[in-house]
């Protein structure tokens, strides 16, 4: 018995799933053993809304994060938040991976690599690579974009 799931406001919830009870997303609940229900109140977050993607009601964002390479040293996290990073280092300023072959997320990384320079830190090559591509951009080479590891019809600048 302690497998089954829950039968919650005409629903049916698995022994262990968690879930918004309430169309305003202001309850969450979890299906415990035994059947039982157990809720606690909730909300959604500054930035956030409470709807239905995908068949599940949830606190999904409202608008699209951004990060910021504000100068050398001086970044912006997706949270809004100043970040300072100094010294000779490579980066990852973003990246995800899929979870699995049927996850609709693009896996991608956005790296910036570092160094010290005559007035201070600087930047010496921002890359973003996706499905296979990654292209950069370096100092000192004023318009030009490198590409690697592009398909067949692509034009390369190394």
């Amino acid at each position: 018995m302690a497998q089954c799931g829950c039968l919650h406001q005409g629903r049916y919830y698995k022994a262990g799933e968690e879930f918004f009870s309430c169309p305003h997303c202001g309850e969450r609940c979890k299906c415990e053993a035994a059947g039982a229900v157990s809720c606690q109140p909730a909300g959604c977050a500054a930035g956030e809304t409470c709807e239905v993607r995908n068949g599940v009601r949830g606190c999904y964002p409202s608008e699209c994060g951004r990060c910021q390479v504000l100068g050398a040293v001086s970044h912006s996290t997706f949270d809004g938040r100043p970040l300072r990073l100094a010294g000779d280092c490579n980066y990852t300023l973003a990246a995800v991976e899929a979870a699995g072959p049927d996850d609709p997320l693009v896996p991608f990384a956005v790296e910036v690599e570092k160094e010290n320079g005559e007035g201070g830190p600087r930047i010496r090559r921002l890359l973003v690579a996706v499905q296979g591509v990654t292209v950069g951009m370096a100092r000192g080479t004023r318009w030009e974009v490198t590409v690697s590891g592009a398909p067949s019809g692509c034009k390369n600048s190394s």
